[in-house]
């Protein structure tokens, strides 16, 4: 069920950006991001995020599990 919502989020997602593949976002733009900017994260960027906050250790359970932004 997490694939089928994933994949549905992040068609809403392209559609809002136009189906735009490079409005995804690996690296951070800044400190502070809103949550545009967050449904714009990739999976491998909310596993950067995770170990920035001091959760690294799920951050592996995230490899390619699916989790990006649009579906945070």
């Amino acid at each position: 069920v997490l694939h089928h919502l994933s994949i549905k989020r992040a068609i809403q997602v392209l559609r809002i950006n136009r189906y735009d593949p490079n409005c995804l976002r690996r690296r951070p733009i800044e400190n502070n991001p809103t949550p545009a900017e967050i449904c714009q994260w990739t999976n491998h960027r909310v596993m950067e995020w995770l170990r920035s906050v001091d959760l690294a250790e799920y951050a592996p359970n995230l490899r390619g599990s699916g989790v990006h932004g649009g579906l945070m």
